[in-house]
């Protein structure tokens, strides 16, 4: 068994075995689909075309695979070339063998090799599997309120923050711009080029984008998911002078409020621990979906204080 495993073959995906890869882990992520239709919706999706996809072979079968999906992470302001490690998957009879961790490792000595300066994964299993490999667990927290249909007996006034629907393509310049002022004060951010956000705007496609205030005085911006009976805060962002210190609570309100308007049964989604969030919903920490970073230049390393600051990335970010 030993021997075997020993020749385990990393190396970038052929094009058959990228798809190998995607009917190999249908069996954790396939939404309900069947198998075909799960490997259609990845051939389709641009976020999964936008990956390269590595896998580990045992005699010509691909037993190991993940994808990684370009990403530019800003640590301590410097925008470093980055990478989101996504489905690591192992075929069942092969597990517990180590594969996968061969194959993450080949992968971080294949892309530093390229230039990429870090990795960020969002785990679903337990994080000490991947702290083993030099990733650093991120605090992340998620938060629900339920959402009771607004009567005029029982509601009062409305609040006074107006969430004003738009439209993001013809928009986008504006959240970028929010985006970048207020995620990219924190120590680690997500960086989004023009091309990163073109690529977001086609993921969740029935997804709402509404202002903070009015289209002429923004406070900040939120972008719904809507999921059944459930609201979700998928991304947003705030404006950052001294007047809006308030913003966010105006924000989480507002989308409280709506949710109840719309008949949702609750809202919530990723949110940082700021006293805001906890004023308005019950937070707690993320049991899957953790993520973790690893820098793969001794240079970028980062300290605590740093590390902690990253409980305002967003979903809409996730691979």
């Amino acid at each position: 068994m030993a021997d075997r495993d020993s020749s385990l073959d990393c190396h970038l995906a052929t094009p058959a075995e990228r798809e190998a890869a995607y009917r190999n882990v249908s069996d954790v992520w396939s939404m309900g689909l069947s198998p075909e239709e799960h490997l259609r919706r990845r051939l389709t999706s641009p976020k999964h075309q936008s990956a390269r996809w590595y896998v580990g072979c045992l005699d010509g079968q691909v037993v190991t695979s993940l994808g990684a999906y370009p990403l530019e992470l800003r640590i301590h302001g410097h925008v470093l070339p980055s990478v989101a490690i996504g489905s690591v998957h192992t075929l069942p009879a092969f597990r517990g063998r180590g594969l996968a961790p061969r194959l993450l490792d080949w992968v971080h000595a294949f892309l530093q090799a390229r230039g990429t300066r870090a990795t960020l994964l969002y785990s679903d299993i337990e994080p000490e599997f991947y702290a083993r490999l030099g990733y650093r667990r991120c605090p992340c927290y998620v938060g629900w309120a339920e959402a009771s249909p607004r009567t005029a007996a029982s509601s009062g006034p409305r609040h006074q923050a107006p969430l004003t629907r738009f439209d993001p393509t013809e928009e986008v310049a504006r959240m970028a711009e929010l985006y970048d002022a207020y995620h990219g004060r924190f120590a680690i951010s997500i960086a989004r080029s023009a091309q990163y956000w073109q690529q977001l705007l086609c993921r969740g496609e029935n997804d709402e984008f509404y202002w903070l205030g009015t289209s002429r005085e923004v406070r900040g911006y939120v972008r719904l998911a809507c999921h059944e009976a459930e609201l979700r805060i998928s991304d947003f962002a705030l404006t950052t002078s001294p007047a809006s210190t308030d913003a966010a609570e105006s924000l989480y309100r507002g989308i409280v409020e709506l949710a109840g308007e719309t008949g949702a049964a609750r809202v919530g989604g990723w949110l940082p621990k700021t006293a805001a969030a906890q004023r308005c919903f019950r937070l707690e920490p993320r049991t899957q979906e953790i993520a973790m970073i690893k820098v793969l230049n001794e240079a970028d390393r980062f300290d605590d204080d740093a590390l902690r600051q990253t409980d305002h990335f967003t979903e809409i970010d996730h691979v």
